[in-house]
């Protein structure tokens, strides 16, 4: 299941919330930029949120500074 990840910084991205719901808000660990996680409007386990908020800030420690304003996630992170 893949995941969105948007800036809040960005005001012209918009998500449409009839596919995604909004899950929480993971920081990068070094700059502290802060990305609004989104799920696929399906049953989702607490378990596949972690592991997506995991493969996230191991991503967004990867790119800093040059953070990319949307970001997908895998459908099975790693």
């Amino acid at each position: 299941m893949q995941f969105l990840a948007t800036a809040t910084n960005v005001t012209d991205v918009t998500v449409s919330t009839k596919e995604y719901k909004y899950v929480r808000d993971v920081g990068c660990p070094t700059c502290g930029k802060v990305f609004r996680l989104w799920a696929p409007f399906l049953e989702t386990e607490a378990s596949e949120v972690q592991a997506q908020t995991d493969w996230l800030s191991k991503r967004l420690l990867r790119d800093c500074p040059e953070h990319a304003d949307v970001i997908r996630t895998p459908d099975r992170p790693r």
